[in-house]
Parts: structure tokens; sequence; C-alpha cells
């Protein structure tokens, strides 16, 4: 499990696209937004890491990491964040008693080499889990019997549909999460209902019922609403790429 210690006012989009990131990893991200509240988190919960942006109200994520290394004696491995890249900042970082410093933006590849360097359990788990996760759960986000209904076997109508759902999916994407951010309801309500036409064009019932379930009004519409959107575009993502095997292999017949 990670700690995720950031700025309130980084945007919303992209701290659920990191928590997303962390996710696909198959490790499970707890959001603290202060160095107070990160502090509060380590004190009840065990972390296989922190990540600590250096610059966050209340508490900045220096001040917070010499509390847990010297208050709270924790040892769990802190990586500092940071979009400001200053001169001598990193060895700052070390004297405080963090272990590195990554700059935003975060890469993929960043996240690979501090699992593997700090917590390589965790790192061989959930590669594990990944691959097990994407063979036997790929299957069940698309209804075949309904994508056979659709396109009748033509290959030509199947790559054409995967196509332009690629093609708009970002903009989709984008424009949900801004929508959370902004508390529009009626704007996300509006995307969702005509996103959830293009899921179900494609045969992803089950994920276009569970958009669908967030459309309802009684709904807390806030930062959790945005954490069940980002893990129901990581099924999305798997679904496409099941699409485009399935695809694969009737050009291969």
């Amino acid at each position: 499990m990670a700690n995720i210690s950031h700025d309130i006012r980084t945007p919303l989009n992209a701290i659920l696209g990191f928590t997303e990131l962390l996710s696909e990893k198959r490790l499970k991200a707890t959001i603290a937004y202060s160095g107070i509240e990160a502090i509060r988190l380590v004190e009840t919960m065990a972390f296989d890491l922190i990540l600590m942006d250096i610059r966050m109200p209340e508490m900045d994520g220096y001040t917070a990491t010499q509390v847990i290394r010297q208050r709270l004696a924790l040892t769990t491995p802190i990586i500092a964040m940071t979009a400001y890249t200053m001169v001598g900042e990193r060895e700052w970082c070390l004297a405080v008693g963090m272990n590195e410093y990554l700059s935003k933006p975060i890469r993929i590849e960043q996240i690979d080499g501090v699992l593997s360097r700090f917590v390589p359990s965790v790192a061989l788990n959930a590669t594990s889990s990944a691959t097990t996760h994407d063979t036997v759960g790929e299957p069940a986000l698309i209804d075949l019997a309904y994508l056979e209904e659709v396109t009748a076997g033509d290959n030509e109508l199947l790559a054409e549909l995967v196509s332009l759902f690629t093609r708009d999916l970002p903009r989709y994407r984008l424009t949900l999460f801004q929508a959370i951010e902004a508390k529009d309801r009626p704007t996300f309500n509006q995307i969702a209902h005509k996103f959830r036409s293009s899921l179900n064009s494609l045969a992803m019932l089950g994920i276009a019922e569970q958009l669908k379930a967030l459309e309802n009004e009684d709904a807390v519409f806030d930062f959790e609403l945005g954490i069940r959107l980002a893990s129901l575009f990581q099924d999305i993502n798997r679904g496409v790429t099941s699409l485009e095997h399935q695809l694969e292999n009737r050009l291969t017949k």
C-alpha cells in the first residue's frame, strides 16, 4: 500500500491519473491532502511506500518527513515529488530523511524504478498479479455474444468501431474528470450518458452499467467519485486491449 501526500491545489485529473497508474501496479493508494494529514495516516496505518509532495498546505513535505523520521521513528521509504527542480533540492530532501527524489510529471518508468529499489517484493507481486488479472479478467469485460450480434462477424465493422472509440476515449476521459473537478453534475451526466452509448457499441455492457450508476443524483459528487471513475477507465483500457486481441485473432484465422 502506498501513501500519496500532495498539494490540494494539484489538478484532480493529475492526481487521479497518478492513483490509476499505481492501481495498474495492483497497489492501493491512500491520499493525504496535507503534511499534517499524512502524519495522521502513517500513525494509524502501515504503508510500503510514502510519496511525499514537497509543497503542501499546513505543513510542507520537509517538515512532515522530519516528524515521521524523528518523532515517529518510522523507516518507511519516503520519495519526494515536486514540480520545482531547484539546485540542491534533491540533496536537501535526502538530508531531512527522504530516500529519493522524483520531479513531476511522474512517469511509469520512475515508479517501476522506485518499486524495484525500495519495495521489490511489492513490485514482484504487482507484476505477477497484473499478469494473472489481465489474463483471467479480460473476457468478462466484453459480452462476446452481444459483440457478435452487433458486428455480425464483420471484421471491418469491428475495426472501425474500435478505431472510433479509441479516437474519442481521451476526450471523454478529460471532460468527465473536468466535470468532477468543477462539481458540474449536469455536464457529467450528459457526457456519461453519451459515453455509455459508445461503451455499449463495443459490448462493454457491464462497464456501461457501472458508469450509469455514477450518474445517480444521490451519489456523492466528490473525489471518491473520481476514484471510482478512474477504476472504470482502467477496465475500459483493458477492454479495448481485449477487443484488439479479438480482432487480431479473427484476422489470422
